[in-house]
């Protein structure tokens, strides 16, 4: 499955892409569920992917803006946001800013 298609699916329902360390802890695979707690709930999502990563120990799950701003009421906040881009560093960052 392409990146793209992925990245689109996480709008798709509770969907979520975990890191590879993530699923090897949890003993969770592509197609399993697990449950993310936020500050007022606890949500099941659906593992759609498993991705590698070694930074921060590699515990990462990915969800969509969508389900953060539902699950988490956090508004459109956020205190980290990563781009992934094929573009110099210099031409993105005078895009976003």
């Amino acid at each position: 499955e392409n990146e793209s298609s992925l990245y689109s699916e996480l709008n798709n329902g509770k969907n979520v892409i975990i890191s590879k360390i993530l699923s090897d802890k949890l003993g969770k695979k592509t197609n399993d569920t697990i449950d993310i707690q936020f500050p007022d709930k606890t949500v099941t999502y659906n593992i759609i992917e498993t991705f590698d990563i070694s930074y921060n120990s590699g515990r990462y799950a990915l969800i969509s803006s969508k389900n953060i701003e539902e699950d988490a009421s956090v508004g459109g906040f956020y205190s980290k946001l990563y781009l992934k881009t094929d573009k110099p560093i210099d031409e993105m960052k005078e895009k976003i800013e």
